[in-house]
């Protein structure tokens, strides 16, 4: 009697927890813990990187920014819904690049790939980049439109800049004058000029182009020591650091 006694207690007990509610407990919190906007620079087999950025929004929608840098005509943008599920994946409808996302304890996410596997971290945005830090050099011009450097453009020494963190000048040489001028940068972003220029002749020099590609940059990038200069997704210049 005692042991049937016993039995009963031990089967109420375990009817009485509802595993199911401390899930759904759990999901509601998650789904709360997740909203939030998320960055990354993810690698690109034919573009310079892939800049991307994902808002995940409190009403079960998100809105997906992508930029495909070096690309024309490369930006997207994407609006969907956003479900979660109770092992903690974010599937996103309709994205680009961050269909399925796992939502990790620190509260980054993480691009599942189709195959399953975990790869790139998302960061919450606002972090900060080391890309201003490195920007902090001189950079020798390569290529102008995507076109390397040619003696019909430039027959002396090449253009290049310099850019000052310090009190935010950048200094250069355009091809024939010395220049100088303020930039500002948010993010990715970046304005130059207006500039001060000396005012020699240079016969041969196409000085104008060099400085057209300056005043059109509207963003950038920094890879494998080179500094990439963009006007939307469009790769204007691209410059290589000086040792």
């Amino acid at each position: 009697m005692r042991n049937r006694i016993k039995q009963l207690l031990v089967i109420t007990l375990l009817s009485s927890c509802n595993p199911r509610e401390t899930k759904e407990v759990n999901l509601v919190a998650l789904s709360h813990q997740v909203v939030g906007t998320y960055e990354a620079s993810l690698p690109c087999a034919d573009c310079v990187s892939i800049e991307y950025q994902i808002e995940i929004l409190p009403d079960s929608t998100f809105a997906e920014h992508v930029t495909y840098l070096g690309r024309e005509d490369g930006i997207y943008e994407v609006h969907g819904n956003w479900t979660l599920t109770e092992d903690s994946i974010l599937t996103a409808k309709a994205a680009l690049e961050g269909a399925n996302l796992f939502v990790r304890h620190d509260g980054t996410l993480q691009l599942i790939e189709t195959n399953g596997t975990r790869t790139h971290i998302l960061q919450r945005a606002g972090k900060i980049s080391n890309q201003q830090t490195l920007l902090n050099n001189t950079w020798v011009l390569e290529t102008l439109r995507r076109k390397e450097l040619s003696g019909e453009h430039f027959s002396k020494e090449k253009p290049h800049l310099e850019f000052r963190n310090i009190d935010h000048k950048v200094l250069g040489f355009s091809g024939c004058n010395a220049l100088t001028g303020p930039f500002t940068i948010n993010g990715n972003q970046i304005s130059m000029g207006p500039f001060e220029l000396t005012r020699m002749a240079c016969n041969g020099i196409d000085e104008r182009l060099f400085l057209d590609v300056i005043q059109e940059t509207t963003s950038y990038k920094i890879k494998d020591l080179n500094l990439y200069l963009f006007a939307g997704s469009s790769e204007l210049a691209r410059f290589k650091k000086v040792d």
